[in-house]
């Protein structure tokens, strides 16, 4: 069901999002209402730092074990086949190629035996 503009304008007030509007509105004004430059600045700083939502303590070790989790995973998995190919390599090069067949038959050979 495709919502009306008017319906999603109504959610986005209701969950705290301001339109776009709204933001050049507020902006406008904060400007008019200029302190000084540096002055409105480092006021400006402050009040977005106590918009962020930071996360929990419990919430934050959570994310941390995730991703360091995931790092040690990929770096497992990335470990794994790197020795793979590194083993394919070796075996590759050491097999005596025969200058009058080509390489692939050489090679389909090889593993036939």
């Amino acid at each position: 069901m495709l919502e009306t503009a008017e319906q999603v304008e109504h959610g986005r007030r209701q969950e705290g999002v301001l339109s776009e509007q709204e933001i050049r509105r507020l902006a406008t004004q904060r400007r008019e209402q200029g302190k000084g430059a540096n002055l409105s600045f480092i006021e400006g700083i402050k009040e977005e730092v106590q918009l962020i939502e930071w996360p929990r303590p419990l919430q934050a070790v959570q994310d941390t074990v995730v991703v360091i989790s995931l790092v040690g995973s990929l770096a497992a998995f990335m470990f794994v086949v790197n020795a793979a190919l590194a083993e394919g390599s070796r075996a590759l090069y050491a097999l005596p190629f025969n200058l009058d067949k080509s390489i692939a038959q050489q090679i389909w050979e090889a593993f036939q035996q």
